[in-house]
């Protein structure tokens, strides 16, 4: 567990570093919108295509690691189902309560990934970046779809194809699989912009938190919590145990399906007609709960992956 938290405490510094600055005024608004638009559009795909066309994919299975997302993702869309056809939540509502649970925060997956599995690891994940952000974002616009809202499907395969995620994962496994590599020149440009994207990454999603939305409790609210940053990494666990055979491919999947849901959820929800408030409130208060759930989740299943 002292390991874990060990790893785990420069992330959860960064996050509290960057609320404090942005409430504070320490700096300004504009300071924030300038590193969330260079994050998303620059360092993170530069750090995506550096790790993935530097890696060592010799052996891997992308199927393994794929796969048992994507079935915990589907099986999780069969719960929810369950629960609104049960609960009868609003549909606005259900659309916050759905992408809260099948959503992952990529800028602190990236961060703890990398600091408990290292390149490996981050390796993993840009693999499973590729395939589930264009998966999730289809399920989430299918659910705003069934609720009645006029959705435009090409505008979404058109924002799909433009994502700098996907284009620079994508990129990444070209110049890997091709054999022909990142040139040489910029391998140490790709080097030292990939070493910010971490840190400003985490300073954003610290910064964007509302911590007064942990005043408010909806039964929406707690069921996405004890979804996401329970159940379905102890559902990921079971998956892992009987599909996967490497280890760190079991241990990073952990983490990635106890992640908490992504900030971008907000976006689409005030775009598409959902529960906004109700959305900014899962955002925030699955992430700071997430400071304490990852390092419980991941030390009970490393306990029981590692004996």
């Amino acid at each position: 567990m002292k390991d874990i938290l060990i790893a785990l405490w420069p992330v959860f510094i960064l996050l509290l570093l960057g609320y404090t600055a942005k409430h504070s005024q320490f700096l300004h608004k504009a300071f924030w919108e300038a590193a969330e638009k260079a994050t998303y559009f620059v360092l993170f795909p530069v750090l995506l295509v550096y790790k993935l066309s530097q890696a060592d994919f010799s052996g891997v299975d992308f199927v393994d690691i794929t796969g048992p997302m994507l079935v915990l993702t589907l099986l999780f869309t069969a719960v929810l189902a369950a629960i609104q056809r049960l609960i009868g939540f609003d549909w606005p509502v259900f659309s916050s309560l759905y992408q809260g649970t099948v959503r992952f925060n990529t800028y602190v997956g990236f961060a703890v990934i990398a600091s408990v599995q290292g390149d490996a690891g981050v390796a993993i994940l840009a693999v499973l970046l590729a395939v589930m952000i264009p998966a999730v974002n289809i399920l989430s616009v299918s659910v705003f779809a069934l609720g009645g809202e006029n959705v435009s499907w090409r505008g979404v395969g058109s924002n799909l194809l433009r994502n700098p995620l996907i284009i620079a994962c994508a990129l990444g496994l070209f110049l890997n699989l091709s054999g022909f590599g990142l040139p040489t020149l910029l391998v140490s440009v790709a080097d030292l912009l990939s070493a910010m994207a971490l840190p400003l990454g985490v300073l954003c999603v610290g910064a964007g938190l509302q911590l007064r939305r942990l005043k408010v409790t909806s039964t929406a609210l707690m069921l996405s919590c004890l979804l996401k940053l329970l159940l379905m990494p102890l559902t990921m666990l079971g998956l892992v145990w009987w599909l996967a055979e490497d280890t760190v491919v079991a241990i990073t999947l952990i983490i990635f399906s106890a992640l908490p849901t992504a900030p971008s959820a907000y976006i689409l929800s005030r775009q598409l007609g959902g529960d906004s408030e109700v959305m900014a409130g899962i955002i925030s208060i699955q992430t700071v709960m997430a400071c304490l759930s990852l390092p419980v989740i991941l030390m009970i299943c490393t306990e029981i992956l590692l004996k």
